[in-house]
């Protein structure tokens, strides 16, 4: 299980950071941790922080859920997407756990907090971290 206890990705009215994944199955647990393994390995300190949202980490999945999972990254291009999609793809075929990306560079990260998106609001409302923000998110 993990646990950290800063502020997820700061910003205007602070949440503190929800990690914990014990309500998921010890194969989903596994899967998302291969995943976000494999992200580090390959992407060596681009990719800042990763949430899981949507029903996930709400608990209210059925069998037919997607998984819902944000990846902040430094710099966002076609390249870096498409990779990261690859492993998600990688993650269904090897756990048979299906997970939807939503990958953003941290400047776009930044404008959604600007304009307080529903989509930025439910993120920080209801995500749970995979891997904590750099220092440069939190500041």
């Amino acid at each position: 299980m993990w646990h950290v206890s800063h502020v997820i990705l700061r910003g205007k009215g602070q949440v503190e950071a929800r990690t914990d994944i014990a309500h998921l199955t010890a194969q989903e647990r596994q899967a998302l941790r291969a995943f976000v393994r494999e992200l580090q390995r390959q992407f060596d300190g681009r990719v800042l922080s990763v949430l899981l949202f949507g029903s996930y980490a709400r608990g209210e999945a059925q069998p037919d859920s997607d998984v819902d999972v944000a990846v902040i990254v430094d710099r966002d291009d076609l390249e870096t997407r498409k990779a990261i999609r690859y492993l998600a793809v990688e993650t269904w075929l090897e756990y048979g756990l299906y997970l939807s990306t939503r990958v953003w560079s941290q400047a776009r990260w930044r404008r959604l907090e600007v304009l307080q998106t529903g989509l930025y609001r439910n993120l920080r409302r209801e995500g749970i971290e995979l891997l904590s923000p750099s220092p440069a998110m939190r500041d």
